[in-house]
């Protein structure tokens, strides 16, 4: 039988993923015996509501990263972990909950562990998935991001207008798959190389955009100028560079600063 290039598309990225998934257990599985019913102690229990996002991350840090671990991974490996630890303790405070997901939301070596790929679950899976995910995060919040937001992303927030347009790129996934997603981005640009180093031939990239509120907002990172939220609606785009026609092409900007606007297209 013979295999199209397709199929040995889908099947390498099958692959990876299992890949992918083995090394969040195994990083999880050094971690994870030192937080059970045991050990915890009444720091992870105690109520951090009134805490400042600076002080929520230095928490973090002490709670999360032993000398060794410090070592040999960095904060945004450990979201695998964070989530069996969310899984594992009901009683850890809601604030806390927020800014560890906040502090390990990039995917890093081991890829994004909060949602599950789309390529390789059904569309109400991941809507469920994104659902709790809102929950937790503006449960932890208090709906006001700022409660856990540090530094640069914090300043992308505060300059963000009260209403905006926000976009999403992808591949290999069709458009309702792609505009459940949470991690969007103010920056065309950005969606669009998104769309576009993950596409192939037979795999065209697509984009998506949405209009949304300030108040919307969950999380805001600097970086990619990334949004996270889970707009209602969308609409689809047409992707304006091709793989075919330029595979050198990467965005001017991949990070947000001051002395830009929010929605920068250069």
């Amino acid at each position: 039988m013979t295999v199209t290039k397709e199929e040995k598309i889908e099947s390498a990225s099958k692959l990876m993923d299992k890949k992918r998934i083995l090394d969040q257990m195994m990083l999880a599985s050094r971690v994870l015996p030192n937080f059970d019913d045991r050990t915890i102690d009444d720091a992870w229990c105690d109520d951090h509501s009134q805490k400042s996002p600076d002080e929520l991350e230095q928490l973090f840090d002490e709670l999360i990263f032993e000398p060794e671990m410090r070592r040999e991974t960095s904060r945004h490996q450990l979201g695998a972990v964070v989530k069996n630890i969310i899984g594992r303790m009901n009683s850890v405070c809601q604030t806390l909950v927020a800014a560890m997901l906040y502090h390990t939301w990039s995917g890093g070596r081991v890829g994004f562990a909060h949602l599950p790929n789309p390529r390789l679950c059904d569309y109400d899976e991941y809507v469920a998935e994104g659902d709790d995910l809102s929950i937790i995060l503006r449960r932890g919040t208090n709906g006001d991001p700022l409660r856990v937001l540090t530094n640069a992303d914090r300043e992308f927030f505060l300059s963000l207008p009260e209403s905006f347009t926000i976009y999403r790129g992808g591949a290999g996934i069709d458009k309702d798959m792609l505009g459940a997603g949470m991690c969007w981005t103010t920056n065309r640009n950005t969606a669009e190389w998104f769309a576009v180093r993950s596409s192939s031939e037979g795999c065209p990239p697509v984009l998506v955009s949405a209009r949304i509120r300030k108040s919307e907002v969950l999380l805001s990172r600097a970086s990619e100028f990334e949004i996270v939220c889970a707009p209602l609606r969308y609409r689809t785009l047409k992707c304006r560079h091709q793989r075919c026609k330029n595979r050198s092409w990467r965005p001017k900007h991949t990070r947000w600063s001051a002395e830009m606007v929010p929605n920068v297209a250069a």
